[in-house]
């Protein structure tokens, strides 16, 4: 076999698997797309929940804040940071110890 038959064999060859290489792109690309568009439709659904469910909570919060005393607010602060604490224990995969929990005497 002569030289030029082998590089025109070999030339041949890969323009073969390049067209179906990118056959196999414009299908893959074809899912991405759809994938993307199922999961924007997922999202935009979720976001509309999210910010509905926060401005209900606003609203609830509004009423207790704007009638709070600054003991109450205090109070209230002081619990947001203790739960604070345990959701970054809990994040850093340590167990909570019940803080009112005393040690009995023998």
């Amino acid at each position: 076999m002569k030289l030029s038959e082998v590089v025109k064999t070999t030339f041949d060859s890969l323009r073969s698997r390049l067209v179906g290489l990118e056959k196999s792109v414009e299908t893959l690309e074809k899912k991405a797309q759809k994938s993307l568009a199922q999961v924007q439709t997922r999202f935009g659904g979720a976001t509309s929940q999210i910010e509905h469910a926060f401005a209900g909570i606003g609203k609830q919060f509004q009423g207790f804040v704007t009638f709070a005393s600054r003991s109450e607010v205090q109070a209230l602060a002081a619990k947001v940071d203790e739960l604070a604490e345990k959701v970054d224990k809990l994040a850093r995969g340590e167990r909570l110890r019940p803080a009112s929990r005393k040690p009995e005497a023998a």
